[in-house]
């Protein structure tokens, strides 16, 4: 909550210009109930999309996020943010919990840093030393420089310092 505050504060938004919006991605729901209640708390308006949402609900989720200047937040999993999905509207995100699959993991950022998107992409990995996210960080590590070795004339396409 200490960095959504801080963006914002940070941030103003100017005349003219888009307010300032972050999305936060989880991998598992619980984090997002979690998050939910901390939000609420905070006072933030925020959208939420995850696997249990029907279609009708994700667009009116992406509708109010894209167009309502005062929903700030888009709280996600990274599974329910599909092909297609434009997050342009926010220029910050939150990787809260690791996903095993480091593609997955990019194309949840791709949502946000894509074309149509005009300001700068501050994205924000949270890890907490000697945790389950730490051997999921060094596994995935591991696979993106056996991706890396094994197709070499890509290197830097996989970069895990987004």
């Amino acid at each position: 909550m200490q960095n959504l505050h801080t963006e914002q504060q940070d941030n103003p938004p100017m005349f003219g210009t888009k307010p300032i919006k972050s999305v936060v991605f989880t991998f598992w729901t619980k984090m997002l109930n979690l998050l939910e209640v901390a939000l609420q708390g905070e006072r933030f308006k925020f959208a939420r999309i995850d696997g249990q949402k029907s279609l009708v609900e994700r667009s009116s989720a992406l509708k109010s996020f894209r167009h309502d200047d005062s929903c700030t937040v888009m709280i996600a999993t990274i599974g329910s943010i599909g092909e297609g999905v434009d997050l342009t509207a926010a220029n910050f995100v939150h990787l809260v919990e690791p996903h095993w699959n480091p593609m997955l993991e990019e194309q949840a950022l791709d949502r946000v840093h894509r074309m149509g998107q005009t300001r700068d992409v501050v994205a924000t990995r949270y890890l907490t030393n000697d945790s389950i996210e730490m051997m999921v960080k060094d596994i995935k590590e591991r696979k993106l420089d056996l991706i890396s070795s094994s197709l070499g004339h890509l290197a830097g396409v996989f970069d895990t310092q987004n």
